[in-house]
């Protein structure tokens, strides 16, 4: 009986650090890194405004200059969009559910898992249900915090809430469009500047290439001229990009393998 549950321990845990590595590479498979040369061609010092223009749209850019993210600079067009209108304060519904997380899947893996194995695995599902409920419990607590904290006049913590100001003024102002450009730092006349662009892609069915433009243009100036240049990134898709392919795949089989064991120990050839 030791081994049986030495097999079943050692089953858990490698289960666990498989989803954790899927998913570490599913986060390294849909982040891309490209570096992008500045040169300032004119003849006073000047910051740049760096511009992704994705026709294809999908996915995200990000400039970055010694791992800190370039200042934005909003350029408006000189169109106006009506305002959305004004709402009251709204609590996210689904804050019990969310906060449960990652805690909350491995006590479902472990309740699952001990499920099949019948008598044997009492224990693990025991285990799995303090542990769900326990997480349920915390989210719980936090949401009555939440909700005294909205009556008191306090400030609930950030994500519970999605707060818009009140009011019928609001619902009668327009918003001024336009885009928001990354602005780097002074580049002396003639020289250059490197900056990092990360590129953060959704999932894709295979892998593929990624047009886009970019655009930059001195900040200094009336009428600065702009330069636009046609760029691409790879895309990384497939199986091991997917949210859920790879872990559903991962537990499935443990799921599987515990049940062969679980037969095993039925008919007598593990004790």
């Amino acid at each position: 009986m030791i081994l049986v549950w030495v097999i079943v321990g050692i089953v858990i845990i490698a289960t666990l650090v498989a989803v954790l590595w899927a998913i570490s590479i599913r986060k390294r498979r849909l982040i891309s890194a490209l570096q992008v040369e500045i040169e300032n061609q004119g003849n006073m010092d000047s910051r740049y405004q760096l511009l992704v223009e994705d026709p294809q749209a999908g996915l995200t850019y990000k400039f970055s200059y010694n791992g800190e993210a370039l200042q934005g600079v909003f350029k408006p067009d000189g169109k106006l969009l009506p305002a959305p209108p004004a709402k009251r304060s709204r609590r996210n519904s689904d804050g019990v559910e969310n906060a449960i997380g990652f805690t909350g899947a491995l006590a479902n893996v472990m309740i699952g898992a001990g499920s099949l194995m019948g008598g044997f695995g009492k224990p693990i599902v025991q285990a799995g249900n303090k542990l769900f409920q326990g997480q349920v419990n915390a989210a719980k607590a936090r949401k009555v915090s939440n909700d005294a904290a909205a009556l008191s006049g306090g400030t609930a913590p950030t994500g519970q809430y999605d707060y818009q100001t009140p009011g019928a003024e609001q619902a009668s102002q327009a918003r001024l469009s336009g885009v928001m450009w990354s602005e780097t730092a002074v580049i002396k006349a003639g020289s250059k500047l490197v900056v990092d662009l990360k590129v953060h892609a959704a999932y894709f069915p295979r892998d593929l290439a990624h047009p886009f433009k970019l655009k930059s243009r001195p900040s200094e100036g009336s009428n600065p001229p702009e330069v636009v240049t046609d760029g691409m990134v790879q895309i990384r898709g497939g199986f091991l990009s997917h949210k859920f392919y790879p872990p559903v795949t991962i537990i499935g089989t443990s799921a599987l393998f515990l049940a062969f064991v679980y037969w095993l120990v039925r008919i007598g050839v593990l004790q």
